[in-house]
C-alpha cells in the first residue's frame, strides 16, 4: 500500500469503500452479494459502513465474487490532486 495507515479505522474505510466500488462496477446490488457469497445481507452492510470486522477468509471470497484480489480490496484509492 502507497500511503501509511494510522488506524484500524481507515483500514475499515478502505475496505468498505473498495467493496462498494467494485459491487456498483459489475451491477450487483448489496443483497445479491451477500447471497452470492454465502454472508448474511446485514453483514456485508455492516461492513460498508464500517460497523464490522472481516475475516481474511471473508475478504477471499468478497474478493473472489467481485473479480479482484484482497489486496484491490485493502489499497487506498489515491487522492486526486487539484
Amino acid at each position: 500500500m502507497s500511503e501509511e495507515l494510522s488506524s484500524i479505522e481507515d483500514i475499515h474505510a478502505i475496505l468498505a469503500a473498495n467493496v462498494e466500488k467494485y459491487r456498483k462496477k459489475i451491477g450487483l446490488s448489496q443483497e445479491k452479494l451477500s447471497a452470492e457469497c454465502g454472508l448474511h445481507k446485514s453483514y456485508v452492510g455492516r461492513l460498508v459502513r464500517t460497523c464490522g470486522n472481516c475475516e481474511l477468509s471473508t475478504m477471499k471470497l468478497l474478493a473472489d465474487r467481485l473479480g479482484v484480489t484482497v489486496v484491490n480490496l485493502l489499497t487506498p484509492t489515491p487522492r486526486r490532486k487539484r
